[in-house]
């Protein structure tokens, strides 16, 4: 993305893109056992960060909105958008990053294999054994580009996606890649500021305003472990007594 020189006559228009995870889900049963991630909903905790998120952004005018195909993602847009008549584009090239078969994944390296999965996001593998990371740029910034520059002039965007794409849309307004992946931590119902100036439908310059700031509890007290260390830890002692 890096700016090339224009004509005086290019019109340059900022698109601002407020950019959230959807709130808190579970994607674990009461004993551990894992359930499809594509059916998971809002906990009763994804629900009050996606109305702190609402309350939050309340100010703003969005011209258009953005989801994937996922539950979790529309449910969470329906918070912030509930007093707006803005329709929500849901676009499946933007689901998260697929993982492989987690039963697959030893238990002595669970903690390295699962909750550093994105450590390794800039290698030419794949994501827990599932979709290689390098397939997951390709399809999410295809699809991501086409929707931000379909229109002309400044704009005021809204999407609601999830960890892995956002980390890798953050990584490339920061980096042009994916580089960056494994230190842009996502918490559920976090929200991002990134504008994006674009002239003639080309990306000239991208300006990350906002990270990761969570509107129900700003100061992140709670919060010491990652999202992917919590998920490990789960999984792991469901996979612990399953051995017993």
């Amino acid at each position: 993305m890096t700016a090339s020189c224009l004509p005086a006559s290019c019109p340059l228009a900022r698109k601002r893109v407020v950019l959230m995870r959807h709130g808190e889900v579970r994607y674990f049963e009461a004993d551990g056992r894992p359930v499809d991630p594509r059916t998971v909903a809002l906990t009763e905790d994804g629900r009050r960060q996606a109305a702190a998120a609402a309350a939050m952004l309340a100010d703003y005018r969005f011209d258009r909105a953005l989801c994937s195909s996922a539950p979790r993602t529309r449910e969470t847009a329906a918070f912030i958008l509930a007093q707006t008549a803005v329709a929500t584009d849901m676009l499946h090239e933007l689901r998260e990053i697929r993982g492989g078969r987690l039963a697959e994944v030893a238990v002595a390296d669970i903690d390295r294999v699962i909750g550093r999965a994105f450590d390794h996001a800039h290698e030419d593998t794949g994501f827990i054994g599932g979709e290689r990371f390098a397939d997951f740029e390709a399809r999410v910034l295809g699809a991501f580009r086409i929707w931000l520059t379909a229109r002309p002039g400044d704009e005021t965007l809204f999407a609601v996606l999830h960890e892995g794409v956002n980390r890798l849309l953050l990584s490339w307004a920061l980096t042009g890649g994916r580089a960056a992946m494994a230190g842009l931590e996502q918490d559920p119902g976090c929200v991002n500021v990134v504008d994006f100036d674009v002239a003639d439908g080309i990306i000239q310059r991208s300006l990350v305003r906002t990270v990761n700031v969570t509107p129900a509890e700003p100061s992140k007290r709670s919060r010491s472990a990652t999202g992917m260390e919590e998920l490990c830890a789960v999984y792991r002692r469901y996979r612990e007594r399953a051995q017993d």
